[in-house]
């Protein structure tokens, strides 16, 4: 539906209708009016003699494809075919290259279009590479913006290499190694004594040592959990140690950074954590995730919140696994708008679906996409519409009772 009631009067009126096409830099992102043909790097058009915004348009667009529009396994494309009989498509092609360069195609009237917003953009993508061209034209198609829907969510998995390439001793290092630890622990058991002594019920103490190792959960096909929001998950046990009377534990929970940890516990009433020995990370970038060197499966795990613990309670005489440990976690920090609709409060977790939404879009490890190609104050509207009540309690009293 057109809001635009000047540019809707121009439609149902004009009879001199162009479509041009503009092209912009790699970076180049809508201002508030939209994108102006001002700041292209090339304009083009079907006819000579069109001029809009004080620029003119090059006559060299030879046809105009089909714009298809759909969501799903393959997105928005767009096509241009552009003549090439005096090499200037060419030429273009040479010295910017098309591949990743912002295509507009736009529809103007070429008595009326005075200014940005009585014009209409039919199509806003990014150009794939040149797949075929001749010396009489040359094919450009260009994919909606968000280009490829493939973006991984979560975007990481528990494998033992960093995605970006860092190495293990980089504290931003992002994978898992696990290097397994061994050591031995030693205890007191009363036993019989031999002979005569054990006939009567006489014991002695006798110091027993116990070799150990750690153990992982670690599964290279498993996603670090991206969590928008409150949830209550599973950790998974990066690393672990039974030393004896005692499990210590290094579990991962989600990708962070994240705002907290509520109601962390063992699953295993035998076996509860220790909350004297318990610290929690909540996924900060490199050292500043903190480590205790000395814990089961050293190391920042940056981005991954985690927490080390013991789980107390363990036979002193016999090698247990960890216990499953649950957690309600708050997460992921990201930006939501503030009262006047501006989406500038960062570093918050939100349980609203716009916020999340608006994080997935914008964030550098999944759409990419700069905040201005996003309409803020739409996602804003959404967002305080969905932290609306459903129900008002101020109205009236509320009794819930038990079915039956």
């Amino acid at each position: 539906m057109i809001e635009n009631i000047a540019w809707e009067n121009i439609l149902a009126t004009a009879t001199d209708l162009s479509v041009v096409c503009e092209i912009y830099d790699a970076d180049a992102v809508p201002s508030d009016d939209g994108f102006d043909p001002n700041d292209a790097i090339g304009c083009f058009a079907a006819v000579s003699g069109i001029s809009f915004e004080g620029v003119s348009y090059t006559r060299l667009v030879k046809k105009f494809g089909t714009v298809n529009r759909k969501l799903g396994p393959e997105s928005n494309t767009a096509s241009v075919e552009f003549a090439n009989l005096d090499n200037q498509i060419s030429n273009f092609e040479f010295d910017n290259g098309f591949e990743g360069l912002i295509k507009v195609i736009r529809l103007i009237s070429r008595s009326e279009s005075v200014s940005l917003d009585l014009s209409q953009i039919l199509f806003t993508g990014r150009c794939q590479k040149p797949a075929s061209g001749s010396k009489m034209s040359l094919s450009i198609t260009a994919d909606w913006i968000l280009g490829g829907l493939d973006v991984q969510v979560p975007r990481r998995k528990f494998t033992k290499e960093d995605q970006d390439g860092r190495v293990s001793t980089d504290p931003e290092f992002e994978g898992f190694l696990f290097i397994p630890q061994y050591g031995t622990t030693s205890y007191s058991v009363r036993v019989k004594r031999g002979g005569i002594a054990g006939f009567f019920g006489f014991k002695k103490t006798v110091q027993k040592t116990l070799a150990w190792s750690s153990f992982s959960d670690l599964d290279a096909n498993k996603c670090v959990p991206l969590i928008l929001g409150m949830s209550q998950i599973l950790g998974t046990h990066i690393g672990y140690e039974d030393v004896g009377s005692y499990i210590k534990l290094r579990t991962a929970f989600c990708d962070g950074p994240i705002f907290g940890f509520q109601n962390v516990r063992s699953l295993d009433a035998r076996m509860p954590l220790n909350m004297l020995a318990y610290a929690e990370s909540n996924g900060l970038v490199g050292a500043a995730n903190g480590d205790d060197p000395t814990w089961a499966a050293p190391g920042y795990y940056s981005r991954t919140a985690n927490i080390r613990g013991e789980a107390i309670n363990s036979a002193v005489d016999e090698v247990e696994p960890a216990p499953e440990i649950a957690a309600v976690i708050i997460a992921m920090l990201m930006t939501i708008p503030d009262d006047s609709g501006d989406w500038i409060l960062n570093d918050e977790w939100s349980d609203n679906a716009a916020a999340h939404e608006w994080f997935l879009l914008t964030s550098d490890d999944y759409f990419k996409l700069d905040e201005n190609w996003l309409e803020a104050s739409d996602f804003a509207e959404t967002f305080n519409y969905n932290a609306g009540l459903i129900i008002d309690r101020s109205l009236t009293d509320f009794l819930f009772i038990t079915e039956g």
